[in-house]
């Protein structure tokens, strides 16, 4: 765990002192806080594992559901670090993320063609489609096309 807390302290100075490439360190950074909240998770799972055997074993009622509420509060501080760091995950990806489909989550999807590079403009899913036709259709590579100039 020192190891991990050490790696984010040093990705975090840099991205204080990066003109260039911030992303890439924010990248970095969040995977590293799901390396720790997994580290975390363990050991809080571990631990609560215990408090419930601890508790299983006791014979005073009381003592014997402090180590449960114990246990439960070990989980629902895992469970709140789960969401801050699904937050901050998401809102770091999302920056770079594409959607399959024209609009989602309130993002809209624009493809604007290349006239630098040779390649087939998209198309609309009707015209995208397989070739059914029997293997002498798939040329001399022996690969079928995606691409179906027929329309």
């Amino acid at each position: 765990m020192a190891a991990c807390d050490e790696l984010i302290g040093i990705l975090r100075e840099n991205m204080r002192r990066v003109e260039r490439n911030r992303y890439n360190l924010e990248i970095f950074l969040s995977i590293a806080q799901l390396y720790r909240h997994n580290l975390n998770l363990l050991t809080g799972i571990d631990n609560a594992g215990h408090a419930v055997q601890a508790a299983r074993e006791e014979t005073d009622r009381k003592k014997a559901r402090a180590e449960l509420d114990g246990a439960l509060a070990t989980i629902r501080a895992v469970q709140s670090e789960r969401d801050e760091v699904l937050r901050q995950v998401s809102e770091v990806w999302q920056r770079s993320w594409f959607p399959r489909v024209a609009q989602a989550n309130g993002r809209t999807f624009l493809h604007e063609l290349d006239d630098v590079k040779d390649h087939l403009p998209t198309a609309p899913l009707a015209w995208n489609t397989w070739s059914t036709a029997s293997s002498s259709s798939h040329g001399r590579t022996g690969r079928r096309s995606n691409w179906n100039a027929d329309g």
